[in-house]
């Protein structure tokens, strides 16, 4: 991680939580909940913020893995924490935005969140085997055309952007995608 960016961050949530109250912050540990499995990027950039951020804080930053329900299970913990400043949310577009307009049993919108920085990017990327003869979107989505329900594609989850982009996309062109099977194109 950048330390220019990791200093800037951490320098705009100390003053936050400096206004917030009396007490310099942090003067306890700072919990940073991760809503996916261990070893994703989620994950990877906690730990890069982690490592970086309390040599500057003077406090453990701890990284919790609360993965579950496309990462609606490690948000909805950070909902209903205190809100103190002391449980953070590495959040992402599928768990804070896309989860709660597709899945009407999400109990908390994108705005029940106070958003403090953006921490990294993370590039979607299309890729087909070397050996195929698909070189460019337009020919992959027509050969999706010409091959209706034969073909597949790989995603994280089914409330998260590596579902959205390719539904989209294929939408876009006029075919038809199956949200029951949104690992499948129909």
């Amino acid at each position: 991680m950048n330390r220019r960016f990791a200093a800037l961050l951490l320098s705009t949530l100390a003053i936050w939580c400096a206004s917030a109250g009396a007490q310099p912050y942090p003067s306890k540990p700072v919990t940073v909940i991760v809503p996916f499995g261990p070893g994703g990027n989620a994950d990877l950039a906690a730990r890069s913020l982690a490592q970086t951020a309390q040599k500057y804080l003077g406090q453990p930053i701890v990284v919790q893995n609360r993965a579950g329900a496309g990462g609606i299970v490690g948000s909805q913990f950070v909902v209903n924490a205190p809100p103190d400043g002391y449980t953070l949310l590495l959040a992402r577009i599928g768990s804070q935005a896309v989860a709660p307009v597709l899945d009407p049993a999400t109990t908390y919108k994108w705005d029940s969140f106070t958003f403090i920085s953006g921490l990294e990017l993370d590039p979607y990327i299309c890729v087909v085997s070397g050996k195929s003869p698909i070189r460019t979107l337009g020919q992959l989505v027509d050969a999706v055309r010409r091959n209706p329900g034969k073909m597949t594609y790989a995603s994280t989850g089914f409330a998260d952007a590596t579902v959205v982009f390719p539904v989209k996309i294929f939408k876009n062109a006029g075919l038809k995608t199956s949200c029951a099977t949104v690992s499948r194109f129909t």
